[in-house]
């Protein structure tokens, strides 16, 4: 398998929030990405690009009698492109509060309503993470041959990797369009993952564990484990999607941290020795380890 490593380094300009799943009245938020949003901006900085660089317009959306979809996501996830998603806090911190905030509600009232204008909007508290100028990384382990055949599709002639860096500085925000982020480096680098025989000193980014694992990791004081979206399902991205199927990944952040909604930068994996050992393989790239338990 084709695998390669892109990885952005970016910062947030104010912070990010990202809503819970059903949630209608009140706005709370994730305190950290979910790999779903991770590729939603990848997926938003792609359509730029294909936009500009091929002419190629990508609906947000594509309607149907039976479901909704994201068609340029659903595209990616079908032909087996994105393999996994990490995340990690560099430097700064981030503070978990809830304003007051103006928001569009047309989607959630009743459809006799929708002529109704002054119903469209309405203020909720909404709950933010506030990270000011705090650094982060996100990374994509891309298999190139997948990704190639579905983008060669849209884009003939392309270079996938010239592609996938273009998309990547095309990102702009995580999140909704107020979750602003300046993209200050990328990189991508064909790797092979390997069994992991040392830890590097590097902040750990969060990665998937298997679910046979959960009840040894719970036991490790200096993590967290969360369930995110299960991204890797189709229907994630249809209207067909069910938030109850999730996916199990371990934060190196300690839970009550986590939990108080203070977000700081992510220890070493060395603190969670047992839980990357446990995962058994990774990716090793410019001192760094990206445990994968999909490789």
């Amino acid at each position: 398998m084709d695998l390669a490593l892109l990885r952005i380094e970016g910062v947030f300009h104010w912070g990010f929030w990202v809503r819970q799943a059903y949630a209608s009245g009140r706005q709370d938020t994730l305190p950290i990405p979910p790999p779903s949003t991770l590729i939603g901006a990848l997926a938003s900085g792609l359509a730029s690009v294909l936009r500009d660089l091929c002419g190629v317009g990508v609906a947000e959306l594509k309607y149907s009698r039976e479901f909704t979809e994201v068609p340029l996501i659903a595209r990616l996830i079908r032909g087996g492109a994105i393999v996994e998603i990490y995340f990690k806090v560099l430097n700064g911190y981030g503070v978990k509060k809830t304003d007051i905030t103006r928001h569009f509600q047309a989607p959630y009232i009743r459809q006799r309503n929708l002529w109704d204008r002054s119903q469209w909007y309405d203020v909720k508290p909404v709950g933010k993470i506030y990270a000011l100028n705090t650094r982060f990384e996100i990374s994509y382990l891309i298999n190139l041959a997948n990704a190639e055949s579905v983008l060669k599709e849209m884009c003939r002639g392309i270079n996938v990797e010239g592609l996938l860096r273009l998309s990547a500085l095309s990102i702009s925000r995580i999140g909704p369009v107020e979750g602003i982020v300046t993209v200050c480096r990328v990189f991508l680098d064909k790797v092979s993952p390997s069994t992991v025989t040392y830890m590097p000193p590097a902040p750990c980014p969060y990665f998937e564990v298997k679910s046979s694992l959960l009840d040894k990791l719970r036991q490790i004081p200096e993590a967290t484990l969360v369930e995110f979206w299960d991204w890797k399902q189709q229907d994630f991205w249809t209207s067909n999607r069910n938030a109850r199927m999730v996916r199990p990944y371990i934060v190196p952040l300690d839970r009550s941290s986590i939990e108080s909604g203070f977000i700081l930068p992510f220890k070493p994996c060395t603190f969670i020795k047992e839980a990357v050992e446990a995962v058994g393989k990774g990716i090793y790239v410019d001192g760094k380890l990206y445990p994968c338990s999909s490789c």
